[in-house]
């Protein structure tokens, strides 16, 4: 799953041609039907600071640049149901494959419940015929248990896959074992223990190195597929995980100034 980054020009607004060259540079480098996936106005793809009429814009053009060459997810996650409702049907008229949706951002425990989650993409999902990614953003909403998860997998019919990653490896670990063999789980722990999710039924992984690199990428799923993790595990050890220390380490430097 390949985060397509949003593109601003010098006067904040959408620049679209920078955003659509991102794809295609994404495509000339392997990322493509069978390959990889593309999720469009993700966190990555700045959400939320847009408009609904630039998240429309964005997801029409990146769809449009994609040509059917490469699956497009379009993230539709917002804080209300009419909201993320008619930014799915927007998605599924533009041609996107499938919506990311998560719970609702800011609402917690009480004021949201897990029937309330699963009631939220119930709604969205019998008012739009498009397939569905969950997200388990569990750091900004109430997050989706892992019972909560099996049971979404049983009752929203068009619900396809979830962005996978638990509060801590219990949460992850159930996660896989309760839904690994109804939905496609996608690894969201940044390349970093990227070996074990697959070996527990991981059939993808989010991923930012494709925006500079996208063989890195196909190269390190091929030896996951081929259950070569020790040379995946050497991939990961050489690159990703120094790139992430080194954000991280970033990070906790700006805050510290």
């Amino acid at each position: 799953m390949e985060t397509v980054p949003t593109a601003f020009g010098a006067n904040g607004k959408l620049d679209l041609t920078q955003t659509t060259d991102i794809i295609q540079f994404m495509v000339d480098g392997g990322i493509r039907n069978g390959s990889g996936f593309l999720l469009v106005g993700g966190a990555v793809g700045q959400f939320a600071a847009l408009a609904t009429d630039e998240r429309k814009s964005l997801a029409e053009a990146c769809v449009k640049a994609a040509d059917g060459r490469v699956p497009v997810v379009v993230s539709c996650q917002t804080s209300c149901t009419d909201h993320s409702i008619d930014l799915a049907k927007h998605a599924a008229s533009v041609g996107a494959d499938a919506i990311q949706l998560s719970p609702p951002h800011y609402y917690f425990y009480p004021q949201l419940s897990q029937d309330d989650v699963i009631q939220y993409f119930a709604d969205v999902a019998k008012e739009v015929d498009i397939a569905i990614v969950a997200y388990h953003n569990w750091w900004s909403s109430v997050g989706i248990a892992p019972s909560t998860l099996e049971r979404m997998a049983d009752e929203v019919p068009n619900l396809v896959g979830v962005k996978w990653r638990g509060r801590d490896d219990y949460e992850t670990y159930l996660g896989y074992k309760l839904c690994a063999h109804k939905l496609s789980m996608i690894e969201n722990a940044l390349h970093l223990t990227l070996t074990t999710p697959h070996q527990m039924g991981a059939r993808a992984f989010v991923t930012y190195i494709g925006i500079a690199w996208p063989e890195y990428d196909l190269e390190l799923w091929r030896l996951l597929e081929s259950k070569d993790y020790s040379r995946a595990s050497e991939m990961l050890l050489s690159l990703a995980v120094p790139l992430y220390e080194l954000a991280a380490t970033k990070v906790r430097g700006e805050h510290s100034n």
